[in-house]
């Protein structure tokens, strides 16, 4: 596992925060399919890559769950930022089949989806 105890989540500047961003990344962005979730894609201009995370109510009525789910992916992504282009925002759209996924699925995911979208 890549976590360092001192960092367990995604820093701010690797975020997405407006709606904006998002609508703009669900609007023009380009589709990528996996078994845990879509990830759709925009090259940007902007100082390095940004992700964002939608797990609706659909996958889970429990904040708690759907938080977890987050935080997984999150910290999945800390850990490939080294590798990852810096000129790209990214929005993670979960399907049900995450649930049942454990930390290193999760991982191997966005490791094969990281090599679609395009590394370094």
């Amino acid at each position: 596992m890549c976590y360092n105890q001192w960092t367990m989540a995604l820093p701010k500047k690797f975020r997405l925060k407006k709606r904006k961003e998002f609508d703009k990344v669900k609007q023009q962005g380009q589709k990528v399919h996996s078994p845990l979730f879509v990830v759709s894609y925009v090259n940007n201009e902007s100082d390095g890559p940004k992700f964002g995370f939608v797990v609706s109510k659909k996958i889970d009525k429990k904040a708690v769950v759907r938080n977890k789910i987050r935080r997984r992916l999150s910290e999945a992504i800390r850990c490939l930022l080294p590798q990852l282009k810096q000129d790209i925002y990214a929005v993670f759209l979960v399907k049900k089949k995450i649930k049942e996924a454990n930390f290193s699925e999760i991982k191997t995911e966005i490791e094969n989806i990281s090599q679609l979208l395009g590394k370094k």
